[in-house]
Parts: structure tokens; sequence; C-alpha cells
């Protein structure tokens, strides 16, 4: 993910963490889980190592 000046300015300034998400999400970034869910539909994993990836990180992704 490239990090753009407004999501630096984010950083810079501790912002809290579900305000920076929602600014990347905005300017492009795809999820973990939005990019497992694509992987799935592809066929290039399973929904069981999906859930294993999204699911250990403590309900957030």
């Amino acid at each position: 993910m490239l990090v753009d000046d407004e999501t630096k300015e984010l950083i810079d300034n501790n912002a809290r963490t579900a305000e920076i998400k929602k600014t990347s999400i905005e300017h492009g970034m795809i999820t973990l889980k939005e990019n497992c869910i694509d992987l799935v539909l592809r066929g290039l994993t399973t929904i069981d190592e999906m859930a294993k990836v999204v699911y250990s990180l403590n309900g957030d992704e």
C-alpha cells in the first residue's frame, strides 16, 4: 500500500486507527478480508484458509 499525503498526515498527527483505516480505504486500500475473498472467488485459496488468516487477527482485519 502506498501512503498518500493525507494518510501520512493522519499518521504523523497520531490519528485513531479507525480514522487512518477509513481514509486509506477511501483512497484505494484493499483490506486483507477483501483480498482473501477475491482469492477464494478465483479459486486460489479455500474459505477455511481465508478464515484462518482473516479471523486470526483478533476479529479485526
